[in-house]
């Protein structure tokens, strides 16, 4: 996400979509950085995330990640940065907060679903983190597309913004 420069106002959305780089594209994700909030100050790999909120989610369909053309049979999702904020009431985000994310992955082969959930506690953390990182287990290869949804969170819905940051994946064109 990190070469991307955002050319859009602050606060307004700047769509991922399949133009992130790589074999996979990003549905209803925007790319974010620190003029959303101090949250993004030292995010993993600065400066930008890919952040969905329930806005985007209704406009562009649930939040996914698959290949983006045909010649990407399917993917190995490994490994994720992620954390969970509150937007505020003039659009950026003010506070990092506790939430559940659903991450489910469809098996190319045999059209099984995985299923992970994340849990995120800002409480958890060394002191200047915001992000929170998993290790999917070997069930997420083979996948031909991933899912993604807050299932949980302290402040309605409306008013949250997950957000991910160094996605770690391969991708099979064969």
């Amino acid at each position: 996400f990190d070469q991307h420069v955002q050319v859009v106002p602050v606060g307004a959305a700047d769509p991922i979509g399949d133009t992130a780089g790589g074999l996979i594209g990003y549905n209803s994700f925007n790319y974010a950085d620190k003029s959303l909030g101090a949250f993004l100050e030292a995010p993993p790999s600065p400066p930008n995330v890919a952040s969905f909120t329930v806005t985007a989610e209704l406009k562009s369909g649930q939040p996914y990640f698959r290949g983006i053309n045909s010649t990407v049979k399917y993917l190995d999702l490994k490994s994720v940065f992620y954390s969970c904020q509150v937007m505020n009431g003039q659009g950026s985000v003010s506070v990092t907060q506790t939430c559940t994310i659903q991450v489910a992955g469809v098996k190319y082969d045999a059209g099984a679903t995985v299923v992970q959930e994340l849990q995120f506690d800002p409480s958890l953390l060394p002191v200047g983190v915001q992000f929170a990182s998993t290790s999917f287990p070997d069930t997420f290869r083979g996948l031909k597309n991933v899912t993604i949804q807050e299932v949980q969170g302290l402040t309605p819905q409306q008013l949250a913004v997950v957000s991910f940051d160094n996605v770690a994946y391969t991708a099979y064109t064969c």
